[in-house]
């Protein structure tokens, strides 16, 4: 049960880090900024958008995005909470703080995976304990 808490523990936290979102100023990021931060936005449609901002000038409105071949409800659906006309990161730009962030959580996982190897080693050697005690012959006492 330890070792499914340890997993569990190392999961959430790899995926909590990872589920951090950045807002995206659409009026300035560049292709890279868009598909970096942008779930669903690929190389194409990273283009596609530049593209028609350089045709179209500025987005008025973050809605407008759909107008971009390739950019529906769907991926506006996902995508719209990332989304600003006047905010938000315009490249790709990873901080020190941003790296030393990501450099500890997986140090963390590293040492919970230890961890996990560990309590597996126990449980092992428990194990093969039980089976040495158990295929031992039962000898009756003499009277």
């Amino acid at each position: 049960m330890a070792i499914k808490s340890l997993i569990f523990a190392l999961i959430l936290s790899i995926t909590s880090f990872s589920a951090m979102a950045e807002v995206v100023n659409i009026n300035k990021a560049n292709e890279a900024a868009l598909q970096h931060y942008l779930k669903g936005i690929g190389v194409k449609k990273a283009k596609s958008i530049v593209a028609y901002r350089a045709e179209y000038k500025k987005f008025t409105s973050i809605e407008e995005i759909m107008e971009v071949k390739g950019i529906g409800k769907g991926i506006f659906k996902k995508i719209k909470d990332n989304l600003s006309l006047h905010e938000g990161v315009v490249s790709v730009f990873k901080s020190t703080h941003t790296i030393e962030k990501k450099a500890k959580v997986k140090a963390e996982a590293v040492k919970v995976k230890a961890e996990a190897v560990k309590i597996k080693a126990e449980t092992v050697k428990v194990k093969a304990e039980t089976v040495k005690v158990e295929s031992q012959p039962i000898v009756p006492k003499e009277s």
